[in-house]
């Protein structure tokens, strides 16, 4: 690999921080050239940009204030010293850990002034000591040793005066959401019951999710498991098939059947097959819609513990494995009609979608 983005949205007003940003170790940020005017700043090096801009502009359909904040690598030096050399390394925890150390520990030095914070009770010396720090051509001139005691010198000055420090603010910040994005993949979904890892019991248990087995499970008990009677009901009901418009048992038609069929219920069968055919015509042309005009999409979806989340993608970036999709609970196209699909129907829409995305890849 020889380039990659490493960047957190965050949830805090976006202009404040940017309008404080000033240099990364003397370098001065810069505007970023956009058609969004005032969208955001950047400090351009070698190996790699840091980058500060407001998501909001960008996406104006994003509710919430959001702070965009970037690292931008350009060569594989920096991303050899996390351990990265192939894709597949960005599967391992380390690598990404280190990956958002080497982020905070560019923020961390980053000089950021606040603009708003007004010193009282100062002299007009001690006004000017706390203003320089405002200027890059100041930091610049500064060596590695005197501009850490600059540092030093300049948060004993914002504590004094209260200002606010971004710097600090914004390392809390990306140190708490990595740690949550990072529990979150750690923590597979254990939807089923599970023993609490005593291997020394010596009764027999049975986990009730597990009847169906027809079996008790033993952990280390003595004789066979014995079988959990079940009621001729329940026997006969994985055999029921029903029609996957209305709901109607189809139980009595061909085994492939998915619908109603005409030959039991007349010409009003026709309906469901209708009915389901229209609707994914209508699923096609939403995700042709959205894939030519290269619009974002909202999915909505609930973790391991059943927390919710959101994400705003790109409809050709969407690619999740099948445990993911199971979870996605709506997903919506950003285009000012708020359409929403939910449930089973948003499941099949990003199934659909992905599969338009594995055929332009072709």
């Amino acid at each position: 690999m020889h380039g990659l983005e490493v960047g957190f949205n965050l949830s805090c007003k976006p202009q404040p921080v940017i309008k404080s940003a000033i240099c990364y170790k003397g370098t001065p940020f810069e505007s970023i050239v956009s058609r969004f005017k005032g969208n955001g700043v950047v400090c351009r090096y070698s190996d790699f940009d840091i980058k500060l801009y407001d998501k909001n502009k960008q996406f104006p359909f994003i509710k919430i204030p959001t702070l965009r904040v970037e690292l931008k690598i350009k060569r594989s030096r920096p991303l050899h010293d996390c351990g990265i050399t192939t894709l597949s390394d960005l599967k391992r925890g380390e690598c990404i850990a280190k990956l958002v150390s080497l982020l905070v520990d560019k923020i961390r030095d980053c000089v950021f002034f606040d603009y708003q914070a007004k010193p009282i009770g100062v002299t007009a010396n001690q006004l000017l000591i706390w203003q320089r720090f405002s200027n890059p051509n100041y930091w610049n001139g500064l060596s590695r040793n005197m501009r850490y005691k600059a540092k030093k010198r300049y948060s004993e000055l914002m504590e004094k005066y209260g200002a606010k420090d971004f710097g600090v603010m914004l390392v809390g910040m990306i140190q708490g959401k990595s740690s949550e994005l990072l529990q979150s993949k750690q923590i597979k979904g254990l939807r089923f019951p599970h023993s609490d890892g005593n291997s020394e019991s010596t009764k027999r248990v049975t986990f009730s999710d597990f009847k169906y087995l027809c079996t008790n499970v033993t952990s280390k008990g003595e004789g066979e498991a014995t079988p959990v009677e079940q009621s001729e009901e329940m026997k006969n009901a994985d055999k029921r098939r029903y029609c996957k418009c209305c709901g109607r048992d189809i139980t009595h038609q061909r085994k492939d059947s998915v619908f109603c069929s005409e030959k039991y219920f007349g010409k009003e069968a026709k309906k469901c097959r209708n009915k389901d055919s229209n609707r994914r015509m209508i699923i096609k042309r939403k995700i042709k819609n959205a894939m030519e005009k290269e619009k974002m999409m909202q999915v909505v979806y609930v973790d391991s513990n059943g927390l919710e989340y959101s994400d705003i993608l790109e409809a050709r970036e969407i690619n999740v494995s099948r445990e993911w999709l199971e979870r996605v609970k709506s997903v919506s196209v950003l285009d000012g009609t708020e359409e929403t699909q939910t449930g089973e129907n948003a499941k099949e829409y990003i199934s659909k979608l992905m599969c338009n995305n594995k055929k332009e890849r072709l």
